[in-house]
């Protein structure tokens, strides 16, 4: 197999997602990152998707889309899924606030870890990893 730009883009998306799971990804009222670190908010985080913040979890699955989609050639539909998983990505610090029990406590977000940041490159380079199939396919 010929490992084209699209494709190395794509799996460096995949290796930095992979590296967020282990950093903590954000800080609500405390110096303890909320769920430990990223693969704690990938498990727990589906949980608050009726609330603000918690609608930009829904980037994860999107995400796993634009791979899927951009292995198999689908170039423009995984552009577009790129774009949508980079902007619920971007929508969570509009929010300010997440729910951080199973009772609802909401806590005010008060910084943002190592994770947060790599898992918004990752959005970058799967959109970029889109946008050089869409280029290539022309």
């Amino acid at each position: 197999m010929k490992i084209t730009s699209s494709r190395a883009l794509l799996f460096a998306s995949i290796l930095v997602y992979g590296v967020c799971l282990a950093q903590p990804g954000f800080y609500a009222g405390s110096e303890e990152p909320v769920f430990g670190p990223g693969i704690g908010l990938l498990l727990i985080g589906w949980f608050a998707i009726g609330s603000g913040a918690g609608f930009s979890w829904l980037a994860n699955p999107v995400l796993f889309l634009v791979w899927s989609f951009a292995w198999t050639g689908k170039r423009t539909v995984a552009l577009v899924a790129a774009v949508v998983a980079l902007l619920l990505m971007l929508s969570f610090p509009m929010v300010g606030w997440v729910i951080t029990s199973a009772v609802g406590t909401l806590h005010e977000v008060t910084g943002y870890g190592l994770g947060y940041w790599l898992w918004v490159v990752s959005a970058v380079l799967a959109l970029l990893s889109a946008i050089a199939i869409e280029v290539s396919e022309k």
